[in-house]
């Protein structure tokens, strides 16, 4: 009596007549290595998708310092109506740098308002963050003659800057833009901290989404001008820069009828009175007039021409007669022109002063990825000073068109291709094996019915010499555990246990009475019970395949174990899910990592106790969340095999690209901040 009492009895579960609940499979784990692998290749990725592909454009893209081998020099007499050619005068000059960009053009919440609450509030952050990164690398250009020397906005810095009527309202926009595009530090050779050197020197020009243009009330179009100049500088003025008279100008004031267009033309032929023996350069946002259909060039996206346009608040082109006006008077070298967002060079048929080479205008690209381009853009110029102080024309410029990363290509043809292939990669061969077991479940059930031998797999006998074998084992060991790798084998052939139904399941020998009930003998001895730790359990297999005049088979699933013992299934079923198997909690391994981190923290002082371990403890909080989500993919999905597939590869694909989005998240996180 005691010697039974020592050994609790089998647990037996109730058979049941209804139709059985599908099977759970379990999913071997990947291999660590080649998790950890996947991760760090994954964050490679990110990090080089979010500042590395910035960081080449900015650095393959410099300033031309050497308008000797480029060609800047116009000669009159090379051909019928002159060309560019080298000179050797120029080599060892020092040019002035200057970055020309064009059209940031902040989003707010009046942006795009056709678009719900969430898509304005997402491309504000969006746009944001790309300017941010791009400005980053952007403002550290350099030329092998030296660095950035001045910065010129060639107007929209604000897209609702007309919008924006009040004036707190507006000093935040603008506050914010000072915030994305802090200008660089001017380099000396003093001793001083860098940041108490002054900034380079920057002219912020005005656009037509910052002032207005053809609105039906002067009186705003006044208060627009009056805040500009509150937050950026004069709407037109002039510079002298390395030999060169820059000039920029308000050519939306020259489009108005009002008194804003009378001061702009009085103040342009103030200037191009003036008598100047420097070359100049003129700044305007709206570009100068073209016949249509003039080219624009190979830099530019659009296979449509730059085309004249005008309605409430724009106007694509300047007209004709205001063009040549402006050109006669100023008389400028070259032109630089924005509000396009799309790059265009062209000549007008006017001449430089005194050198006889056509006027090249450039329009820049947009900075913004929200203004229609796929690859945003800026220009990098360079300006050499007169050889001689009496003939302007002595002097030259180089000029490059750069061009940044496109952003949408980045998540269409590299983050979600990537997504397809680890889902895909992970989903297929369970898919595999999942119609591989029921194409020989369907099998045996037709052999059975015909009263042919069962299909056996080749493997089938290995496995239950397995499953014995381990379990008598864990019954020798009082029920201890193995390390990782058992764990990883335990789950595999289970897995593979759960394939064949009669392995699971065997007959055995003996003559049942007339009046047992479920074809259970009333006199079999206890002992003889396949149970999960009992000697007899190691000869299922020669049960299973003897044959014998009267056999007993099983009527529903039936589960035995004893309470207490080490169970060969034990961490591969779930008894409250009423013995189907259970998947494992994907983010095991993942939250035992920064578990592991979140105890070493507490070993690094006050810094890593109060500070990193929160945020480490709060980031592991929601990884759990995340992880859980496939399975509840699964039951969504109705708890079929297919459905409890699709929940474990979505499983598997967070644990592997959670560190990956851990650090893009971080990214965009940092440069918002």
């Amino acid at each position: 009596m005691s010697t039974r009492s020592s050994v609790s009895s089998p647990i037996i579960r109730k058979p049941s007549l209804l139709r059985s609940a599908p099977r759970r499979r379990t999913s071997p784990p990947l291999p660590r290595p080649l998790l950890q692998t996947l991760r760090a290749l994954i964050v490679l990725l990110v990090l080089w998708c979010e500042y590395g592909t910035f960081y080449s454009h900015a650095s393959w893209c410099s300033f031309d310092d050497s308008p000797s081998s480029k060609g800047r020099v116009w000669d009159p007499s090379l051909g019928t109506s002159g060309g560019w050619r080298a000179d050797t005068s120029w080599l060892g000059a020092q040019p002035w740098h200057v970055l020309v960009v064009a059209d940031p053009q902040l989003l707010d919440m009046r942006s795009y308002p056709g678009r719900n609450w969430l898509a304005r509030w997402l491309g504000v952050k969006f746009t944001d963050n790309y300017a941010r990164k791009a400005w980053s690398f952007v403002k550290g250009s350099r030329g092998k003659d030296g660095p950035l020397d001045s910065v010129v906005w060639l107007g929209d810095l604000l897209d609702s800057g007309v919008e924006s009527v009040d004036r707190k309202e507006h000093s935040h926009y603008v506050h914010r833009f000072n915030l994305l595009f802090p200008l660089p530090r001017a380099e000396t050779t003093s001793t001083l901290h860098k940041s108490l050197h002054p900034p380079i020197p920057a002219i912020y020009m005005p656009g037509n989404h910052d002032l207005g243009l053809h609105l039906p009330s002067a009186a705003l179009a006044s208060y627009g001008r009056e805040r500009f100049q509150e937050a950026f500088g004069p709407t037109m003025g002039e510079k002298e820069w390395g030999g060169w008279d820059v000039v920029w100008i308000d050519s939306m004031a020259l489009l108005e009828n009002a008194v804003e267009a009378a001061e702009a033309r009085e103040w342009i032929e103030k200037v191009g009175r003036r008598p100047s023996t420097r070359p100049r350069v003129l700044f305007s946002h709206i570009p100068l007039y073209r016949p249509e259909g003039t080219p624009c060039g190979r830099e530019r996206e659009s296979p449509r021409a730059l085309r004249q346009g005008a309605g409430k608040n724009y106007q694509n082109e300047m007209d004709e007669v205001t063009t040549k006006w402006l050109i006669e008077t100023l008389r400028p070298t070259i032109i630089y022109s924005g509000d396009d967002h799309d790059s265009c060079v062209i000549n007008h048929p006017y001449f430089a002063p005194g050198s006889g080479s056509p006027v090249v205008e450039t329009t820049v690209k947009a900075f913004s990825m929200a203004m229609g381009v796929r690859r945003p853009g800026y220009s990098l110029l360079s300006l050499y000073p007169p050889t001689s102080s009496l003939d302007p024309s002595s002097a030259t410029f180089t000029q490059t068109n750069c061009t940044l990363p496109d952003q949408l290509s980045i998540w269409l043809h590299v983050y979600l291709p990537l997504f397809a292939l680890v889902t895909l990669s992970l989903l297929l061969p369970k898919l595999y094996r999942h119609i591989e077991s029921s194409i020989n479940s369907r099998r045996n059930a037709s052999a059975r019915s015909n009263g042919l031998p069962v299909h056996r797999h080749k493997k089938s006998l290995s496995r239950q010499i397995f499953a014995s074998s381990r379990s008598s084992g864990s019954a020798r060991g009082g029920g201890g555990g193995g390390g990782g790798g058992y764990e990883e084998r335990e789950e595999k052939h289970a897995d593979e246990y759960a394939e064949d139904s009669d392995s699971q399941f065997p007959t055995f020998p003996f003559s049942p009475s007339p009046n047992d009930d479920y074809g259970y003998h009333s006199g079999l001895d206890s002992d003889a019970l396949p149970t999960s730790n009992h000697p007899s359990s190691a000869r299922l297999s020669a049960y299973d395949d003897q044959e014998a005049p009267s056999r007993v088979r099983r009527v529903s699933r039936v589960w035995l174990w004893e309470k207490g013992d080490k169970n060969p299934f034990s961490e591969a079923i779930d008894p409250s899910t009423s013995g189907r198997y259970s998947t494992r909690h994907p983010s095991s391994s993942s939250s035992s990592s920064l578990a592991r981190l979140e105890t070493f923290l507490l070993r690094c002082g006050p810094v890593g106790r109060w500070v990193l371990r929160p945020v480490v403890k709060m980031l592991r909080q929601a990884v759990g969340r995340v992880m859980w989500a496939p399975n509840l993919l699964g039951r969504w999905l109705g708890g079929t095999a297919v459905g409890e597939i699709v929940g474990t590869t979505m499983g598997q694909v967070v644990e592997v690209a959670w560190p990956g989005f851990a650090a893009w998240a971080l990214v965009w996180v940092w440069c918002l901040v």
